[in-house]
């Protein structure tokens, strides 16, 4: 009979670390630029907040179809020359485009998924009148929040009066008439301004602010900064908001 003696001393035991867990998921933002720059001039000037968050997420850029009349100085200060708009700015032809660029969004998110949208300038008032769109169509929403930089209502009357609207259903006073309010739940917002904006003044900010102050969700208000109408030099009292913001989206999307 064959047989096999062995010591226990002479076994070896191997011990297996457990596998390391998966990344956390990246969540992806989608941005827009502001009137005269293009996806690839906005990337640049967003390099800086894009690192400080680059470990939970991940920015998606979006070239407006429009292209403005001509680029108006105050709007345009180093500017691309190829730089597109969502909708014009000029006093002919104020407000045209803004349709076409509705639907490009609306057709973008149809295809593609995101977890939230960031404007700076009329990026961030074309996000406005996006969120409004989608109130009073009463579509759920496919974002769960928005970051606006020197953002502002439009003048234009029609999306100037699209907004309005959409910041009356958000009212917790006509909430139970207004189902579309339950349209941006737990939309959660993100506001930064310059105190002294040539562009856009502090005040028009202001206005946007209050009018989705009672949007469901969580509202956080960047300290107002002093290195105005840009976001390629902002201080590091906003980064560190910004950052602390998107934290809290990514572990609300993990819990």
């Amino acid at each position: 009979m064959w047989s096999e003696h062995f010591s226990l001393r002479s076994v070896k035991y191997c011990s297996f670390a457990p596998p390391p867990p998966p990344p956390p998921r990246k969540i992806k933002v989608l941005c827009l630029h502001g009137f005269g720059s293009n996806a690839k001039s906005f990337e640049q000037s967003l390099a800086t907040l894009q690192h400080s968050v680059a470990n939970n997420c991940s920015f998606v850029y979006l070239d407006a179809e429009t292209t403005p009349c001509s680029l108006i100085s105050m709007f345009s200060a180093g500017a691309p020359t190829n730089g597109k708009c969502w909708w014009r700015m000029s006093p002919a032809n104020h407000g045209q485009g803004w349709m076409n660029s509705l639907d490009q969004l609306m057709d973008f998110l149809n295809e593609e998924d995101i977890d939230g949208i960031l404007g700076f300038s009329q990026g961030a008032a074309m996000v406005t009148v996006l969120l409004a769109e989608l109130a009073e169509k009463q579509q759920t929403q496919p974002f769960a929040f928005a970051c606006l930089f020197s953002g502002f209502i439009p003048s234009q009357k029609q999306m100037r009066e699209k907004v309005l609207k959409a910041g009356n259903m958000f009212d917790d006073s006509v909430t139970s008439v207004h189902t579309a309010s339950t349209t941006a739940s737990q939309m959660n917002l993100f506001h930064c301004y310059a105190k002294e904006d040539v562009v856009i003044p502090s005040s028009k900010s202001i206005e946007l602010v209050h009018c989705f102050e009672n949007c469901p969700g969580n509202t956080c208000i960047a300290p107002a900064h002093e290195t105005g109408h840009a976001v390629n030099r902002l201080p590091p009292t906003v980064v560190n908001s910004f950052k602390t913001f998107i934290h809290e989206q990514v572990q609300n999307m993990d819990s």
